[in-house]
């Protein structure tokens, strides 16, 4: 019936949500101790790497990976300054 298939459409959209959402999560908890070792030492590759996990949780919509780019391209760290 069509309500089954809208209910089946709703139902995988959901779970499509609920995956990006952990993807995201997972490349946020990749970079957060990258970002950590690296502050306070300047270390460039590790400022590098953490920035890496922290744009492709920004691409599924992590918030405070957003928010840790932003103060690393304020900061330049691992990213380039901006003003």
């Amino acid at each position: 019936s069509i309500e089954e298939v809208e209910s089946d459409k709703k139902l995988r959209k959901t779970i499509n949500i609920k995956i990006a959402y952990k993807e995201a999560c997972d490349h946020f908890a990749k970079g957060l101790p990258l970002f950590k070792a690296a502050r306070g030492r300047g270390l460039a590759q590790l400022y590098g790497q953490a920035y890496m996990w922290f744009a492709e949780a920004d691409k599924l919509g992590h918030v405070s990976a957003t928010f840790n780019l932003g103060l690393m391209h304020e900061f330049g760290l691992g990213a380039p300054l901006s003003y």
